[in-house]
């Protein structure tokens, strides 16, 4: 169920498409939970699922990380059922990775990553500057209310008859910087709205997509590869199953050029 919901969410619009993936998302956790039970053949269940899930291209990109993080801390598992499900994971996480390269080298990850970052930018430099619209003026009555309301609130005092006002006081001159009240019965001045930000290209939104793809992929690559070592040992082990899985498991990623394989 967890793995046709992922897939139809690809054919659906974007708003319906992460509702879906909402609801996937709290799926994804049953299992990711389940690799703590006390239970070895659960432990190795929850395994097989997200073994699965990456085979059939299901897993997003963006969960890869997560999913090798916490999956593949079974490599440590006491049952060695539990093991050979986290070396299987191991190898589907790197042959069905859905980052689009042809090689996980971290080298080779950083240049694509330098490469189009500088794409990037001098797209965003060579896009033409916003143009301005002239402003856009909404006058409503309750702007004007608002405004008559103002200006009555604001008005100064009328001193009392008997006051005593020497003939050559100084009038107070307004500030050269105050705010002017508008007149009662006058609007308020109406704010201007700000043009919106022009939309992106289809090439430079295709760029920056990239590049996310590129930064999620070189988080991906540096836990496989700090599981590399942890497989490694492995291969001195007394145990059949660790051993095989664990050859299996140096072949793919050398293949695919994890550091360290």
């Amino acid at each position: 169920l967890l793995i046709q919901i992922m897939q139809q969410s690809r054919n659906m619009d974007e708003e319906t498409s992460d509702a879906v993936l909402s609801n996937a998302d709290a799926l994804l956790r049953i299992p990711l939970q389940r690799l703590e039970d006390t239970d070895a053949r659960v432990r190795a269940r929850a395994l097989h699922t997200l073994e699965l899930l990456s085979e059939s291209r299901a897993l997003p990109p963006a969960q890869h990380q997560e999913v090798a993080e916490k999956g593949l801390q079974r490599l440590a598992d006491k049952a060695s059922s539990v093991r050979k499900g986290a070396l299987k994971l191991f190898r589907h996480l790197l042959e069905f990775n859905p980052f689009g390269v042809p090689s996980l080298s971290r080298e080779l990850l950083e240049a694509r990553q330098a490469e189009l970052k500088a794409l990037l930018e001098e797209r965003l430099a060579a896009a033409p500057a916003c143009e301005k619209e002239a402003p856009i003026v909404i006058e409503t009555e309750t702007e004007a209310q608002a405004g008559s309301e103002g200006a009555a609130t604001d008005a100064p005092t009328k001193a009392p008859d008997d006051a005593e006002t020497p003939a050559d006081a100084p009038t107070d001159a307004p500030a050269d910087d105050a705010t002017p009240v508008p007149a009662e019965g006058e609007p308020a001045a109406p704010e201007e709205a700000k043009p919106a930000a022009p939309e992106e290209d289809a090439d430079t939104r295709d760029a920056r997509m990239a590049l996310e793809a590129v930064e999620i992929a070189l988080k991906f690559e540096a836990v496989m590869r700090e599981k590399v070592a942890e497989i490694n040992n492995l291969l001195g082990s007394s145990t059949d199953s660790d051993v095989t899985e664990a050859v299996q498991s140096i072949v793919v990623a050398h293949s695919v050029g994890l550091h360290g394989a």
